[in-house]
């Protein structure tokens, strides 16, 4: 199981909560984890952002939702885009299909018949895929054709005590 739990990603979130969002700050708590290992710039993008809302989204509960709303120059972008379920699949907040918020997806099938979002939760859990790496294909809400995905995942928990998966998709690494 991925843990956020440890002393930095603790302390982190209570900065943020006694702060408010310095995302400055953020940035350069989060860019010194280990992402190193990724070829992509894009790749460690996504994986930083995804923690970074990861942290938020532990310090703030939703009211980190209204943070990503406000400054989606920031926290949602062409190369990916966050979101946040329930561990029973029920969203949270999903800025490209606000049309999910509300909804239990869990048992939504992609276009080669696999649960997506069940692969995400299985990830989260895995000690072996610490950023909770999920592969599908996705129909983007104005888009015609399906495009492949890959999705970093990590389960934390908010204030009020529910566990939570935030994650974020990208299409491909491109640089």
């Amino acid at each position: 199981m991925i843990r956020l739990r440890s002393p930095l990603f603790s302390s982190l979130a209570a900065v943020l909560a006694l702060a408010g969002c310095d995302t400055a700050a953020l940035d350069r708590k989060v860019t010194s984890l280990e992402t190193s290992s990724y070829d992509y710039r894009d790749t460690r993008k996504l994986v930083n952002a995804v923690k970074k809302a990861s942290l938020l989204v532990e310090g703030q509960g939703p009211d980190a939702f209204d943070t990503f709303r406000k400054r989606p120059d920031i926290w949602n972008e062409e190369l990916y885009n966050l979101y946040v379920y329930t561990l029973d699949g029920t969203c949270l907040y999903h800025p490209e299909r606000p049309d999910f918020i509300g909804r239990n997806l869990l048992d939504v099938t992609d276009s080669q018949g696999r649960k997506a979002l069940r692969h995400v939760m299985a990830a989260v859990n895995d000690a072996n895929n610490p950023h909770g790496w999920v592969h599908y294909v996705w129909q983007p809400h104005l888009g015609l054709h399906p495009v492949e995905k890959s999705s970093s995942n990590f389960k934390v928990t908010m204030p009020d005590g529910q566990a939570v998966v935030v994650g974020g998709g990208i299409t491909k690494p491109l640089e």
